[in-house]
């Protein structure tokens, strides 16, 4: 039996029912970015435009939906008859959809508010989004948060960078699902290793962006050498992750 229009079909359900919540949170980021603006309207320092705003928080919003996606979406669809396989390709090509989407929206807005912010005379200055970086000799925390919070960037706003953002967020966003997938699976201490596991990745994909922790190690700056090494890097990452939540949640037992 041809199980394509399930799978069609779960994947523009969960790219729908996500868009709707990224609308949300479009919405709310829109109304933090403006109001600072307007309260302190004579202030001629600047500020970080709504592009880098997305391109930092998008991460976290795609990682929490991430979450959501491993103990709620998931068990629905097998709930209502859908195989764990359908419901997982779903899952993912539809948040592949969102991934390309949001990016294309950030750089959108900040093509249409820009320059009416440089008519009322308001300085916008583009984040430079490469140097959020946590110094040599900062703690080894320090470098860890940064790996986790501080994306990936290329400067400037470009085709490749553009492609970096879309790819940061499904990374980001298979990540919180294969945490959530976990903890649904195994609760516990079970639950705690894919945590260690996700902080593991997220150290990694940041070494070979030349973001990490284990500077002059084993995992090269891939970056340094060239861009599309690191973007293979992190497309073999995500297929780790992405092979994970699969056999995580191949026999997984729906809760009721």
């Amino acid at each position: 039996m041809n199980r394509t229009p399930f799978r069609m079909k779960v994947s523009f359900d969960v790219f729908l029912m996500q868009s709707i919540i990224t609308l949300w949170y479009l919405g709310i980021l829109l109304i933090i970015h403006f109001a600072p603006i307007f309260i302190n309207f004579g202030n001629k320092n600047g500020f970080n435009d709504i592009y880098a705003k997305i391109y930092i928080s998008g991460n976290i919003f795609m990682f929490v939906i991430g979450i959501i996606a491993a103990v709620g979406i998931l068990p629905f669809y097998v709930k209502n008859g859908v195989t764990r396989k359908d419901s997982y390709i779903g899952i993912a090509t539809g948040t592949m959809g969102l991934a390309i989407a949001i990016p294309i929206i950030a750089f959108l807005l900040n093509l249409i508010t820009t320059p009416i912010f440089n008519w009322l005379d308001v300085p916008i200055k583009p984040a430079n989004l490469t140097e959020i970086a946590a110094d040599p000799g900062d703690p080894f925390f320090a470098h860890l948060i940064l790996s986790i919070v501080g994306p990936p960037a290329i400067e400037g706003i470009s085709f490749l960078s553009l492609a970096l953002f879309m790819l940061n967020l499904f990374f980001y966003y298979v990540i919180g699902w294969m945490i959530g997938s976990g903890f649904y699976r195994s609760n516990g201490i079970t639950g705690f290793l894919y945590i260690i596991l996700a902080v593991f990745l997220f150290a990694l994909n940041a070494q070979i962006w030349g973001k990490g922790l284990f500077v002059d190690l084993f995992i090269p700056n891939l970056s340094a050498y060239s861009y599309g090494a690191s973007f293979a890097g992190t497309i073999f990452f995500i297929t780790i992750v992405l092979l994970i939540i699969r056999l995580t949640t191949k026999n997984i037992r729906i809760k009721l």
